[in-house]
């Protein structure tokens, strides 16, 4: 476990858990968006993991909207996929 005092006052603990892939090479049903291939993995949070550009998404000012827009859509999904 780590902490660091702020400078204005307050206390900031960060405690590390467990890291590690849950699934890989899954296909993930994203309504509005049709299938999407992903790892999924786990690190105190859950993360989905793809490659952006063979999805459709483009890492740019442009596409920026669009993979946000995703993120949210991944929230809602459940991951528990054949």
């Amino acid at each position: 476990m780590s902490s660091l005092v702020m400078p204005k006052g307050g206390d900031v603990v960060v405690k590390n858990v467990p890291s590690f892939a849950d699934r890989l090479d899954i296909t993930i049903q994203v309504d509005g968006k049709g299938t999407l291939n992903a790892d999924t993995g786990y690190d105190g949070d859950s993360f989905v993991i793809g490659d952006a550009d063979t999805q459709g998404f483009f890492i740019t000012e442009d596409g920026a909207h669009d993979l946000a827009g995703m993120g949210v859509k991944l929230i809602n999904v459940d991951y528990v996929q054949p």
